[in-house]
């Protein structure tokens, strides 16, 4: 082929425009990888080969996004009175792939330090409080950073598009013969597809592909974040396990006998029922190793870490899932969450009815409230909860304006002093209730409210917030021991979800690792440590168990009192784990299992011990499964 007509080819407006645009998209994901490698992750030694398969994933991604401009291109070379129309339209492309870009980026980073994940779908699991989460946001100081990059790098890519676009695209020289514009054609659908598929021979680069990096962070440091945010649709149950030999696994973790049916067990107490008062509290990200009792190197707890010491307490407890809504629909009723789905504002689970521990108590005559500080709408509280057996949330409106400390709304120190004024008035009704408190001070940004006559010994906002914490605790305490209910209740403390800890970031249970203290004033002081394993699942039935209150069980949990297993399951959006006191399990979507030698954490060769991780993989897959199953065939 002559020179002059290789140039020719070469250098068409739409190859020129095509790879600009492309080294434009592919310069943004590379430029932000790197960024990502040496600050986000910087505590990670990641191996080559994890590097340079990322700038794979970036590639990929932004051929994929190209897809649309090469196939107006190609077009516009045989009709040429489409090209400026087509030249316009790709420039509003551009526009809009633009924000998307820039907006994936900027949240993933924010994204990943909280989940340690890329960011995927569940970011969506807050779209019906789009208000409450953009207060949140745009008052958040930490994201501002996030904000202005957003704002500056749309700009930039949309002037350099745009610019592209009319320098090549505009201008009218056109290839007039039909055999350089077929070269051309070949060219760019073949450059197309090779960088689509990266590379000519063997399967299309996919996410699965990251996962053969075998360790968990090095999967997710190699992804490109908008890659995994569109294959985070591709799931939907974090298992494929049939649902008959999942229940019938249950049944026998369970003890349960043949005519029994997981989801539906009647339990009965010999002994006389306590009608004791029951106050729940979720602490907000409030993970084990920020308290003391747990980790002696932590002093920012010091009254939970006394209250530990005369409280029924179960070390190895773990949320269920890492989101709040999770929290509170597996402490309430019993189930666990199913992956990244929102268990209280899914379409599926708005239509359904549940009974969990407050319509279990409300039949027995129990007052049953919640409170939160934000809008009861948001996470759709106040819809979900009153449908299924709650008497009344309190929210933001039922709260003084002046005592809206930030976006999240009041301090825990107020919400337990109104939570103890609403405890007065339902007791001068001589009945007994459930009252379900979720703090929020320690959410992000973990800051110490103002005009609070707390002093923070701690020398961070981050450490701070949970000393804070502590301490509105303890004045809750001090207030409520003087209360005529106090002697006949029993307290609950948990958290709704762990938290990434900046500072420990090789722990690989903080996510999930959560306390449960059970205090009650009327056992003298017990220092009891239950040698069981949970989740918040088992809150239901403990608390009954705990009180001889007979009811029917439609949960999964069980009494950590006579639970027999010494295994738990949790999950993390798509990743469904297990745990024992050897080992923890982690299945990624079936595309990566990991298996972590404890309490050493270090990460072990899941062929060499295949009947272990056989064991908690099934025992994890048979309650999701089971819980999925029951949540289908809800009425």
């Amino acid at each position: 082929m002559p020179t002059d007509f290789l140039k020719k080819i070469l250098y068409t407006p739409a190859i020129v425009a095509s790879l600009l645009l492309f080294a434009l998209l592919f310069g943004t994901f590379a430029a932000y990888r790197i960024f990502f490698y040496q600050y986000t992750i910087s505590h990670i030694e990641l191996p080559r080969e994890a590097m340079l398969l990322g700038f794979q994933f970036d590639s990929v991604a932004a051929a994929y996004l190209m897809a649309i401009p090469v196939l107006l291109f190609i077009v516009s070379l045989w009709i040429l009175r489409l090209r400026n129309i087509f030249a316009y339209v790709t420039i509003i492309y551009f526009i809009i792939v633009s924000l998307i870009v820039s907006l994936c980026i900027a949240a993933d980073e924010s994204y990943f330090k909280h989940f340690n994940t890329r960011i995927t779908k569940s970011i969506h699991l807050w779209n019906q409080n789009m208000g409450q989460s953009l207060e949140f946001i745009f008052t958040d100081q930490a994201l501002y950073p996030h904000i202005i990059f957003f704002v500056l790098w749309t700009l930039v890519l949309i002037i350099l598009s745009i610019k592209i676009i009319k320098k090549t695209m505009l201008p009218a020289n056109e290839i007039a013969t039909i055999k350089p514009k077929i070269i051309t054609s070949v060219i760019l659908l073949l450059l197309l597809i090779i960088t689509m598929r990266n590379g000519i021979t063997g399967r299309p680069l996919s996410v699965r592909k990251a996962f053969t990096l075998n360790n968990a962070m090095h999967s997710q440091a190699a992804l490109n974040p908008l890659h995994a945010y569109v294959d985070s649709y591709t799931f939907v149950k974090l298992t494929d396990m049939n649902s008959e030999v999942a229940l019938n696994n249950v049944r026998g973790f369970v003890n349960l006998e043949d005519t029994e049916q997981p989801g539906h067990r009647e339990i009965i107490f010999k002994d006389s029922a306590q009608h004791k008062n029951i106050v729940l509290i979720l602490m907000e990200s409030m993970c084990a190793p920020m308290m003391g009792y747990y980790n002696l190197q932590s002093k920012l707890t010091p009254f939970l870490d006394s209250l530990s010491h005369r409280s029924i307490v179960c070390k190895n407890f773990y949320s269920t899932g890492i989101h709040s809504c999770q929290g509170i629909y597996s402490s309430l009723y019993g189930l666990p969450g199913l992956g990244a789905m929102h268990p209280m504002a899914d379409n599926n689970a708005i239509s359904k009815s549940f009974i969990g521990l407050p319509q279990t108590l409300k039949s027995k005559n129990y007052a049953t409230t919640f409170f939160c500080s934000h809008h009861e709408s948001f996470d759709n509280l106040g819809m979900f909860l009153r449908k299924n057996g709650v008497d009344r949330v309190f929210h933001s409106n039922d709260y003084p304006a002046s005592e809206k400390v930030n976006s999240w709304g009041i301090s825990d120190q107020y919400m337990y002093e109104f939570a103890l004024s609403k405890f007065d008035s339902i007791h001068q009704l001589s009945k007994s209730f459930l009252g379900s408190i979720i703090t929020i001070s320690t959410h992000e940004p973990q800051q110490v409210p103002p005009n609070t006559v707390f002093k923070a010994r701690a020398k961070n906002d981050f450490d701070a917030s949970f000393e804070y914490a502590d301490w509105s605790l303890q004045q809750f305490f001090a207030i409520a021991k003087n209360k005529p209910w106090y002697s006949n209740s029993i307290f609950v403390i948990t958290a709704d979800h762990g938290f990434v800890i900046p500072y420990m970031p090789g722990d690989v249970l903080m996510q999930n690792h959560s306390p449960f203290i059970l205090y009650d004033p009327s056992l003298n002081s017990i220092d009891s440590i239950l040698p069981t394993y949970g989740n918040q699942a088992d809150v239901w039935a403990t608390l009954m168990d705990h009180l001889n209150i007979s009811y029917t069980d439609y949960g999964l949990g069980q009494s950590l009192f006579s639970k027999k297993s010494n295994v738990t399951y949790f999950n993390r959006d798509a990743v469904l784990c297990a745990i024992d006191s050897e080992f923890l399990y982690l299945n990624n979507r079936g595309f990566e299992e990991d298996l972590i030698a404890l309490p050493s954490q270090q990460k072990l060769k899941v062929e060499m011990n295949k009947e272990h991780k056989k064991k908690l993989k099934e025992y994890a897959t048979s309650f999701v499964q089971s819980a999925q199953w029951l949540f289908d065939n809800k009425k």
